[in-house]
């Protein structure tokens, strides 16, 4: 799928060669160009956790001439990132390049405070490509475990998850023991953020944001707990 560019010395053409056929009109290479690099999942190595995601950044180096040294033209080189699995991409950095002023640049950028998940994309875009482009050399990510933060509350808790629970204001609660534990695991998987009120809420009438980081689920008869959905998860809370 590749063609054969032939420069030849002294002249400013090029012969192109297609190997593969793809129509009477692809016979030139377009005059301007953009492309795309986009990132696997980053996990940090810790895939399980939901991460506080700080600064992101890209870094360009190319140690000889590419393309045409003598270029004046400006390429454009964009860093983006996504915290939905590419569903969704912000705009972080950008910077004008010409040939010749360098051979290294860093385009980085801090993310917006709060900017939380498992996994995080990066994506680089070169635009406004003509006869030369700078080359990628690398990306990184500046993290840390949300679920550490010294500074954000913290809550170790139990919950009964059974058929029939009356909840503190009298009434029954209508799910099941099993849909309060699936919606439990459920948001845990996702890192939702959770409205708390705590054991004191009567008095404080306060409501925190947070996230399950951890959770275990027991239950004393395994074979009663598959047939009447009784059983305890034990869940650990950041605030959010």
């Amino acid at each position: 799928g590749w063609d054969v560019a032939v420069f030849r010395n002294g002249a400013s053409g090029y012969d192109r060669y297609r190997l593969e056929y793809r129509s009477s009109s692809a016979h030139a290479y377009p005059s301007s160009g953009s492309a795309n690099w986009v990132s696997s999942l980053l996990d940090a190595g810790q895939p399980a956790a939901i991460k506080t995601w700080r600064r992101v950044g890209a870094r360009f180096a190319w140690p000889e001439a590419r393309g045409n040294p003598a270029s004046t033209d400006g390429v454009q080189v964009f860093l983006d990132y996504s915290v939905d699995l590419g569903a969704t991409w912000t705009q972080l950095a950008t910077a004008t390049v010409s040939s010749g002023a360098t051979r290294q640049i860093d385009l980085e950028g801090a993310l917006p405070n709060g900017t939380r998940s498992r996994w995080l994309q990066l994506r680089v875009r070169w635009a406004s490509v003509l006869d030369w482009a700078p080359v990628l050399s690398g990306v990184w990510a500046d993290w840390a475990l949300s679920a550490i933060a010294s500074t954000r509350r913290r809550w170790d808790l139990t919950i009964r998850c059974g058929d029939r629970l009356v909840r503190r204001d009298g009434a029954v609660e209508s799910r099941s023991g099993r849909g309060l534990a699936a919606d439990l695991w459920a948001a845990w998987d996702s890192g939702a953020l959770l409205g708390l009120r705590d054991i004191d809420a009567d008095a404080t009438d306060a409501t925190y944001s947070a996230r399950i980081v951890a959770i275990r689920e027991t239950a004393a008869r395994p074979a009663d707990a598959g047939r009447w959905g009784e059983t305890e998860l034990a869940l650990t809370l950041v605030e959010g």
